[in-house]
């Protein structure tokens, strides 16, 4: 009986020195996995913040493509009111007084809306 008391008393210790190891085991997992779970969010955060950043450098880019070109269809367009404006002149159907009453940029605009 004695003998059957202390071999439950081994096993019940056996048993519970091995939960105690799984238990570890499983803690130390639990860390390795959260471990893990934080340097993929940090990547994951770092790489949003990339995406973001090129996102709006391509945006800026883009802006300035487009002010580039509203630059070069303005000198374009002041270039055309300057040879209209002389042609007029040399002309003789428009005077210089009344050309320069003229703001030949807000008519050009103003029949080109009409379209």
């Amino acid at each position: 009986m004695a003998q059957e008391r202390k071999a439950k008393e081994l096993l019940s210790e056996r048993q519970r020195h091995l939960a105690e190891k799984r238990l570890c085991s499983a803690m130390q997992g639990l860390d390795e996995s959260s471990s893990r779970e934080a340097e993929l969010q940090q990547l994951l955060e770092d790489t949003l913040d990339q995406s973001c950043k090129e996102a709006r450098q391509e945006r800026v880019a883009r802006f300035h493509r487009s002010l580039e070109f509203k630059d070069l269809i303005k000198e374009a367009l002041e270039s055309s009111v300057n040879v209209l404006s002389s042609a007029l002149l040399d002309r003789w159907l428009i005077s210089r007084e009344d050309l320069e009453g003229l703001n030949m940029n807000e008519c050009i605009l103003s029949e080109s809306r009409s379209y």
